[in-house]
C-alpha cells in the first residue's frame, strides 16, 4: 500500500483490490514512498498522468524527468531504491508476490527461479493495455468480478516474466527465515509483541538478535513494522462506514481512538477520519 510522507499532502486511493499473491491499486495523488511492508513484492507501474518524480538513491535526491502517459516501469523485490512522488502523480500498481512469479516462471521457462528486473521508462504496449484494463476495476466502486481482475494480473505477470526476468539472486535471510516469509508475516497478519517474539524464534534467532537483522536489511525495525501493519489493517476497516473508529483501533490492536489516531497520523500524515472522508 502507498502511504504519504509525514508532511505532505495525503494519498487519496481507490479502493485497492487485494489477494494474497498480488494488490491492484490506483494513486491519485501525492507525495507517496512504499512502505518496508511491501518492498518484498514486484511493483508494476503504469503512468495514467505524468508529473516530474524524484529519485533517492544513496542519500541523494535526482530529480527525474516526466513519464508520460502509458509508459509504464517494474520495480523488483527488495529494499533498493526507491521513488518518491510528489503530489499530483496518477498511477495504476500492480504488486505481485515472489511466488506468483516463479509459478509463472515455472510455467514459462520450466523454472522458478527467476525474478523480474528493474525497468524504467517502458513503453510497452502490452503493459499498458492490461494496465488501463485494471484502472477501469479498481476505479469504479463496482468491479465485474475477482476472476477478471486476477485473470489481467495473470496475464501481465506471464508478459512481464516472458519480457523482463531475469536470473533469481541469492535470497537474504533472518536466521532460517528468508526475508519473504518475515515481511510475509508482517504484512498479513496484525502481529504483537509477543507475536514478533515467536516470529524470531521461529527464525532460530533471540528477538534483540531478530530485530537488528531485519533493521540491517530493510532499515526499518520490527516496532514499526508492526505498527505499519496495524496501520494498514485500519485502512481496510475504515473502508467500512459502518465500522466506528473505537471499533476499528479495538479490531486492529490499538488500545483505544486515540492511539490509533496518534499512530496513524504518523504513518499516514492525515487522522483516520480525515482517511476514512477522503474514500
Amino acid at each position: 500500500m502507498l502511504c504519504s510522507l509525514h508532511d505532505h499532502t495525503p494519498i487519496a486511493n481507490a479502493k485497492p483490490i487485494r489477494t494474497a499473491d498480488y494488490s491492484v491499486e490506483l494513486q491519485r495523488s501525492g507525495p507517496a514512498v512504499l512502505p518496508a511492508l511491501y518492498h518484498n513484492m514486484h511493483m508494476v507501474m503504469v503512468c495514467l498522468s505524468g508529473r516530474p518524480f524524484v529519485v533517492r538513491s544513496n542519500g541523494r535526491e535526482e530529480r527525474a524527468t516526466p513519464f508520460s502517459p502509458g509508459e509504464s516501469s517494474i520495480h523488483a523485490s527488495g529494499p533498493g531504491d526507491r521513488v518518491t512522488w510528489p503530489l499530483g502523480m496518477h498511477c495504476l500498481y500492480v504488486h505481485l508476490h515472489p511466488r506468483l512469479v516463479r509459478r509463472v516462471g515455472q510455467s514459462v521457462h520450466r523454472s522458478s527461479s527467476v525474478v523480474l528486473a528493474t525497468r524504467h521508462r517502458l513503453q510497452d504496449v502490452v503493459i499498458r493495455d492490461i494496465g488501463l484494463q485494471l484502472y477501469n476495476f479498481v476505479s469504479r466502486a463496482e468491479f465485474a468480478g475477482d476472476r477478471d481482475v486476477r485473470d489481467l494480473v495473470l496475464a501481465l505477470a506471464h508478459h512481464v516474466v516472458v519480457s523482463y526476468a531475469g536470473e533469481e539472486p541469492a535470497t537474504p535471510h533472518i536466521g532460517t527465515l528468508s526475508i519473504e516469509e518475515a515481511l510475509d508475516a508482517f504484512r498479513e497478519d496484525t502481529l504483537d509483541w509477543k507475536g514478533v517474539s515467536a516470529l524470531a524464534a521461529r527464525a532460530g534467532l533471540t528477538r534483540s538478535h531478530f530485530s537488528r537483522r531485519i533493521q540491517a536489511l530493510i532499515g526499518v525495525s520490527p516496532h514499526r513494522l508492526v505498527l505499519g501493519s496495524r496501520v494498514e489493517a485500519a485502512k481496510h476497516l475504515l473502508s467500512r462506514r459502518d465500522t466506528s473508529l473505537s471499533e476499528v483501533a479495538y479490531a486492529t490492536g490499538f488500545s483505544d481512538q486515540s492511539h490509533l489516531t496518534r499512530v496513524f497520523k504518523k504513518f499516514s500524515g492525515v487522522t483516520p477520519a480525515a482517511f476514512r472522508a477522503s474514500h
